[in-house]
């Protein structure tokens, strides 16, 4: 309360022109900051939700064309299962598995050509049910990796097997094979055809994708392991942890595999974790396998049980964000620079006024009735007054219209002849334009109605001192006729007494 009190008394003893100048400065700084938060909440807000719009249509955008290439790769599968050729051969193996050499050599002219037209595969082959490989376009025999063969189910469908890192053109490759069954006229599976499909098309795919410098875009398996990258994360290895990951070549101790981890908790990072957990598309902001806080946005494929993820460094994609707080706050500071400006101006402004009204009021209260506050005509529009019975020019050098003819000139004892109140255009001079011309700033309003008090002041003190001369005059004249009054009685008197003595004698 006291504390109230004193703020109170402090406000109330601020002069006026300092009192401008705090006003101007706190709402000046009070409109910067309601500014720039009304703006950065929603600005900001519709700058990040333009960003999250913008990064889940590129990765719907890449999701449907990884959905579309791939489900044409499978589909592709299918049908070679189906081709006369390849059943012809899945039916004439032999129990190793082997063809006969006008078969093989028909069936790898048939494959070569297939190899050509699509030029996704790495490589293609034909195996039995034991897993011996029948033909295979990259001249390998034997047997099919036991690994490979065990991931092959009882089902008669296609299979997405696990992708592993091995060699194409003398360069690493990422391949995936998908299988499906040659049936046999009962329907039984007499083979199966399997393609590699290279996917370093898809990583292509995905090193186009504009996630900004440290953005990065993934193919991750239901492992949590990643197929393909936009910056070759495929091909390293987690430090310390899963060195033993499917994907590996056939050759012995060339392991690889890469899993988006947490550096603290070694543990997957959340778009891996929410995604395979929940089998949903999704959106978040986290820290990232690389220690950055990024914006995840995630697709899930649910015929192939991959993830597709894209990532954007948060402070590169907010960019825009920082750059309009910047903005706003530049613009705030030049606001308030301006207004400290303006508010200087108006005090000095009217500290000068103040100072030369107080100037005014001081020699006017020390006894020097002919100082005037500085005034002049505010207004160019001309004023009548009735004369006779015509109208004429009202003479301005006379005074304000407003106290020699107006409607306040009856308040100070003079008719009012200015034809607009006459007329009754105008109830009051309140209501012309010349008098709100010549009061609507208060200096000159308070100038004004001061040099009317000092007139009237130096009015009256003329009318008391002229009738002051006046009743001097008057007991002078008074004592001269009392003097010859008394003279004349004393002359009366003398007279008498002599007459009385005479009529004695």
């Amino acid at each position: 309360m006291n504390l109230l009190k004193k703020i109170t008394g402090w406000i109330h003893n601020i002069s006026i022109k300092n009192k401008v100048k705090y006003v101007l400065l706190t709402v000046s700084i009070l409109i910067t900051l309601i500014f720039i938060a009304v703006n950065y909440l929603l600005t900001g807000s519709w700058i990040q939700e333009l960003v999250l719009t913008n990064y889940s249509e590129i990765a719907t955008k890449q999701f449907e064309f990884i959905e579309y290439w791939m489900e044409r790769r499978a589909e592709h599968v299918e049908k070679l299962s189906m081709t006369p050729v390849i059943v012809n051969a899945a039916l004439q193996l032999d129990r190793n598995g082997r063809l006969a050499p006008h078969t093989q050599a028909e069936l790898k002219k048939y494959l070569g050509e297939v190899m050509y037209d699509q030029g996704t595969y790495s490589w293609i082959m034909l195996i039995d049910r034991k897993g011996n490989i029948g033909i295979s376009t990259d001249n390998r025999r034997g047997m099919l990796d036991r690994e490979m063969f065990r991931q092959i189910p009882v089902r008669h469908d296609i299979h997405i097997f696990r992708s592993y890192a091995g060699k194409h053109r003398g360069e690493d490759t990422i391949i995936q094979p998908i299988s499906f069954p040659v049936l046999s006229a009962g329907g039984k599976p007499a083979g199966y055809i399997i393609c590699a499909v290279n996917m370093n098309l898809m990583d292509d795919s995905l090193n186009i994708i504009n996630l900004g410098i440290n953005g990065n875009a993934f193919l991750i398996d239901s492992d949590g392991k990643v197929i393909c990258s936009s910056r070759d994360y495929e091909y390293k290895n987690s430090p310390g942890v899963f060195n033993d990951y499917y994907i590996a070549s056939l050759e012995t101790g060339r392991q690889r595999g890469f899993q988006l981890l947490d550096r603290n908790s070694r543990r997957p990072v959340k778009s891996v974790t929410e995604c395979l957990e929940s089998g949903h598309a999704g959106h978040d902001i986290y820290i990232n396998h690389e220690g950055r806080e990024v914006i995840g946005i995630w697709k899930w494929f649910s015929y192939f049980q991959w993830m597709f993820l894209v990532e954007a460094e948060k402070s590169e994609a907010f960019a825009a964000i920082t750059k309009t707080i910047i903005i706003y706050l530049v613009i705030g500071a030049i606001f308030i620079l301006f207004s400290v400006i303006i508010a200087v101006f108006l005090s000095r402004n009217i500290d000068r006024s103040m100072l030369l009204f107080m100037e005014s009021f001081g020699k006017g209260a020390l006894g020097d009735l002919s100082v005037r506050y500085p005034t002049s005509q505010k207004s160019s529009a001309k004023i009548y007054q009735k004369k006779g019975d015509e109208y004429i020019e009202y003479n301005q050098e006379n005074g304000f219209c407003f106290f020699e003819i107006g409607s306040i000139a009856r308040r100070l004892g003079k008719e009012a002849l200015c034809q607009n109140i006459i007329e009754k255009k105008y109830k009051t001079c309140i209501q012309c334009s010349v008098y709100r011309a010549n009061t609507k700033n208060e200096m000159h309003n308070l100038g004004v109605w001061f040099n009317l008090f000092i007139s009237k002041i130096n009015r009256v003190i003329k009318d008391t001192m002229t009738l002051s001369h006046e009743l001097f005059l008057s007991s002078d004249e008074m004592s001269v006729a009392v003097g010859e009054f008394s003279e004349n009685a004393n002359t009366q008197a003398s007279i008498g007494s002599g007459f009385f003595v005479s009529s004695d004698g």
